[in-house]
């Protein structure tokens, strides 16, 4: 939280890019990805998304499970 709090500060803002399954699932349970969103690759990290674009966990429940990659 303090990173995103900083990023903040600075105008920018914390974006998390491949977090494992464990990591991922642990801030889904606590609720910091409505805060700081996770993505599957660097690149949907990097790529501008849309506030209402869903995020890595998102995916995850309505795929069940983890998802390997960007397929490429």
């Amino acid at each position: 939280m303090s990173a995103h709090h900083a990023a903040q500060r600075h105008g920018g803002r914390l974006r998390l890019a491949a977090p494992s399954p464990a990591v991922a699932e642990t801030l889904g349970i606590v609720g910091l990805t409505e805060v700081i969103p996770c993505h599957p690759t660097l690149r949907d990290a990097l790529w501008p998304r849309q506030p209402d674009e869903p995020s890595m966990a998102d995916a995850r429940h309505s795929h069940g499970g983890h998802q390997e990659g960007d397929g490429e």
